[in-house]
């Protein structure tokens, strides 16, 4: 990849170019690749809003049609991608893996002999 390729990085391992937030008193406007170098401006993040909205929609799309493979995968994007996001969005498999928690737990206790478990609201 070029440091002036409009892409985003596949590497997903970017911090600020322009110096730490403390100093700077607001979000990067210059971003760089910990591992490529590629340097990437403000509309290239902006990118990263439009991916995660994308990687939301197919997350949903592969569970539904039972593709939990591809789920997990479009869903480990959107946590990487999330991670970058001047305003990180709260995380929409969240209510999945309380869901996910809750049922182990209570697997847990029917083998353990008690007779129920309270799911969290």
């Amino acid at each position: 990849m070029s440091k002036t390729d409009p892409q985003i990085c596949p590497h997903l391992s970017l911090h600020g170019d322009e110096g730490p937030i403390s100093r700077l008193g607001r979000m990067p406007v210059r971003w760089r690749c910990d591992e490529c170098d590629a340097v990437f401006s403000e509309p290239q993040i902006l990118q990263i809003h439009q991916a995660l909205g994308e990687h939301e929609r197919r997350a949903w799309d592969s569970l539904a049609r039972c593709k939990f493979w591809m789920f997990g995968y479009h869903a480990a994007l959107w946590v990487s991608l999330n991670r970058f996001s001047a305003q990180p969005r709260r995380n929409p498999f969240a209510s999945l893996v309380s869901f996910a928690r809750f049922h182990i737990s209570e697997s847990a206790a029917v083998r353990a002999g008690v007779q129920e478990a309270t799911c969290p609201k």
